[in-house]
């Protein structure tokens, strides 16, 4: 319960601060893209960077954990079977 209400917390915290980083920074900018060009202000471009940066880092550790998650693959023992199915043989 508490690590949720932190993550709450921690959210709210970066809501408010883009909020401020909008509010305090409203010059228009404009972004050049091969033949369109849109204008928004510093403060929402800013977030937005910050926002796909964000996206991009958790789709890295995601992709990170499931490669790890991945069982690594057999080694085969002496003749390809286990100790136990050697013994069998005998």
């Amino acid at each position: 319960m508490l690590r949720r209400s932190l993550r709450v917390l921690l959210l709210l915290l970066f809501v408010a601060a883009g909020f401020l980083l909008g509010a305090l920074n409203p010059q228009p900018v404009a972004l050049d893209f091969y033949g369109w060009t849109l204008e928004l202000g510093l403060g929402l471009l800013v977030w937005m960077a910050a926002l796909v940066g964000a996206l991009l880092a958790g789709a890295v550790s995601i992709a990170g954990r499931s490669r790890r998650c991945e069982a690594p693959p057999a080694v085969p023992s002496e003749g390809g079977a286990s100790p136990r199915a050697r013994e069998d043989r005998r």
